[in-house]
Parts: structure tokens; C-alpha cells; sequence
């Protein structure tokens, strides 16, 4: 109790900017944004609607031009963007199943084209130089085509994906590999190949799977191994070439509680390769990549509210819990000073960093999207 009142202001946008960008509608953006900064147009956000409207946003804040979805149906799955023959192109898929591919022409858009695959998508897209992939509720992986979007050639729908998918496929698209992965809500894990759609390889876990694999493949020190988390409360580690194998030394982890965030890696070299994510206690988990334990540097976190995005690692830690983003120093998972950052409603999907301009970009439920320097 006290006598006195404390009044504060927060503080406006930096001058010449418009942050954070208000799209006037609660519980528009749930999904991760999409960022471009190579050049061919200004820096921009691309941020996906569920009111079916496409935003682009420039670094500034402020809206460069939008694309409204027809027939008008909710986009519950982050745009992706990419640079072909010298121009600046768009990929999205609504739920009703419509995917679009767009022209960004700077000042205005084009749409190439439009297919509808009848039914409903609430997956990321995922890409190859040449190929779309796209998970859809009706228990079916789709190849299309970026040029048309038809149906790749020889592309089969195999019967063993048998419950519906959830979060983002991960590719190796490689000659001597050719796979794509993904978990589903019945437990399974599953390999499937890359040209033909069939499943090469599956394990199953004791929970539904709502998060993405990661798969640490084709680099020089890659494990070649995958990882998976699950709602039975763990993370899993396999051999990505047969998903039965276990690497050498490595024990499933045990969390506290359901895991719903996908596992997240840093990018040291062995053995100092560590495995990060969170779990519905609102615990950040540090855990050796090789072994599966919190041995040798690793450490857990308590946040105040349940992690439901995928953490992103660089030289920090950086996750989600309720509406405050969080930064932990890798090495001893001690917050960093000046976070968490906390905005006036939950925080949905998960979040770029752009390492070039050292800014972290993220979208909540107050139908806002943040972007905050580093």
C-alpha cells in the first residue's frame, strides 16, 4: 500500500517507424513471419492473416501492400519467399486449401497461380530448389510443382501417413538422400522419399506429435542424426537414415511435462552439440545432443508461462513463454539483462532473428507484430 502514484509512459517507436505494426484485428497473426532482405525489393515482413489477408511490411513499420485471399479463407501457415530467375516470389497456402504463388513487384503484387488440393492446411510449406511440400489435415503430403503448382510427376499418397500431420516437414533433398520427414498425431515419426511420396522408415512414440523434426544433416559435422519431440513428455534421437537405430550413447529425455515446441540446435562442433526446447511447465531445456542428458554444460530454466514456439539459437537463446520473449546465455542459461521483453498478449508462432540487422521479429495475439533491436 502506498500514498503516492507512479505515473509511466511508455516509450513511442522509434522516429520514422510505425512499431509495433497493428493490423486493427485481434488474433490475426498466429503463424512465424517471413523476412526478405537480399536486395530485389526493400526489407520486408510477410506476415500470414487468419481474416485471409497476406501483409507486407517494411522494416519501418509500415504497410507496403497486401493480398486479400479468394475466396476469402483464414492463413494459418507462414508464407515462405524466395528468389527466382531475378525476382522476388511468394508461396502460402490457406486453410481451405487454396495455395498461392506470388509476384512481389516492389510497390504492388502478381499472382502466377492458384491451386485449391481440397483440403484443409494449417502446415508450413516447405521447399526444394524446384518443389513444393505441403502436410494437409486429411492425412496427405502433397508435391507440387513451383513453376505451375501441378502435381509432381510419380507423386503417390501413401496410406501409412494414417492420422493427421502436424507441424513442418524437414527436407534433404541431396541426390544420395532424397527425404523428407515428419511426426503425426498418432505418435508416429516417419521418413518418406522425396521423389515418390512413399515411406522408406517410421518409429512410433507414446504421445501425439505436434512439433517439427530437426533433422542435423548436410554439413560437414553433422551427426546425421534426427530428433523429434513428443507429447508424452520426450525427446527422442535417431538415426535419420532408418528412424530405428539409436545413436551411439544417446537416451530419450525425459521432460516435467507434454512437450509442443520443436527441438532446436546450436551449431557447434562435436561433441559440445547441444539439443534446446521447452515444455508445458514453461521449462527451457539445455541437453547434450549426443548423449541425452544435461551433462556437460547443460541446464534447465524456468519461465513463468508454458513454451509453445520453437526456441532459436545463435549466440543466445531465444524463446517464448505467454506473452514475454526471453534471451538465455547458452552456456549457463542465465537471462540476459534487459529481458524478457513482454508485449499485451500471448506470443504465436515462432520468431526470425535477422542476424544482419540484429532485430528480433515475432507476432501476438493483440494482433501485433514486434519487431525489437537486439
Amino acid at each position: 500500500m502506498t500514498s503516492t502514484i507512479t505515473i509511466i509512459k511508455p516509450l513511442g517507436p522509434p522516429a520514422g517507424t510505425n512499431w509495433p505494426y497493428s493490423t486493427g484485428n485481434l488474433f490475426t497473426v498466429r503463424t512465424m513471419p517471413e523476412i526478405y532482405t537480399d536486395g530485389l525489393v526493400s526489407n520486408r515482413i510477410y506476415l500470414s492473416g487468419e481474416d485471409g489477408i497476406l501483409r507486407t511490411v517494411e522494416y519501418n513499420g509500415f504497410e507496403k501492400w497486401s493480398f486479400t485471399t479468394s475466396p476469402v479463407s483464414p492463413i494459418k501457415s507462414a508464407p515462405i519467399v524466395r528468389e527466382e530467375s531475378g525476382s522476388v516470389y511468394l508461396y502460402f497456402a490457406t486453410e481451405n486449401g487454396d495455395i498461392y504463388k506470388l509476384k512481389d513487384n516492389g510497390l504492388s503484387y502478381t499472382q502466377q497461380w492458384k491451386i485449391n488440393v481440397s483440403a484443409n492446411i494449417k502446415n508450413n510449406i516447405i521447399d526444394t530448389e524446384t518443389k513444393l511440400y505441403i502436410a494437409t489435415q486429411n492425412n496427405k503430403i502433397y508435391c507440387l510443382n513451383k513453376i505451375d503448382g501441378n502435381i509432381c510427376s510419380g507423386w503417390n499418397f501413401d496410406s501409412g501417413i494414417d492420422s493427421p500431420i502436424s507441424g513442418t516437414m524437414a527436407l534433404d533433398d541431396r541426390a544420395d538422400v532424397n527425404t523428407g520427414w515428419i511426426g503425426l498425431e498418432n505418435g508416429k515419426v516417419i521418413a518418406f522419399n522425396l521423389g515418390t511420396g512413399l515411406i522408406s522408415n517410421q518409429f512410433t512414440t507414446g504421445g501425439a506429435i505436434y512439433s517439427s523434426p530437426y533433422v542435423d544433416t548436410a554439413y560437414s559435422r553433422a551427426s546425421n542424426n534426427l530428433y523429434m519431440t513428443s507429447s508424452d513428455a520426450k525427446l527422442y534421437s535417431r538415426t535419420a537414415s532408418n528412424l530405428t537405430t539409436y545413436p551411439p550413447y544417446w537416451n530419450d529425455y525425459s521432460a516435467l511435462s507434454p512437450i509442443k515446441t520443436s527441438p532446436a540446435l546450436n551449431f557447434e562442433s562435436d561433441p559440445n552439440k547441444y539439443v534446446f526446447f521447452g515444455d508445458d511447465s514453461g521449462r527451457l531445456y539445455k541437453v547434450s545432443a549426443s548423449s541425452g542428458t544435461l551433462a556437460d554444460k547443460g541446464w534447465i530454466y524456468q519461465a513463468d508461462s508454458p513454451i509453445i514456439n520453437s526456441p532459436i539459437v545463435w549466440d543466445y537463446v531465444y524463446f517464448s513463454a505467454g506473452n514475454c520473449i526471453y534471451a538465455l546465455d547458452v552456456n549457463t542459461g542465465e537471462l540476459r539483462n534487459g529481458f524478457p521483453v513482454c508485449t499485451g498478449a500471448t506470443i504465436r508462432g515462432d520468431f526470425v532473428l535477422d542476424l544482419g540487422n540484429n532485430v528480433l521479429i515475432f507476432s501476438s495475439d493483440d494482433g501485433k507484430t514486434y519487431m525489437i533491436q537486439l
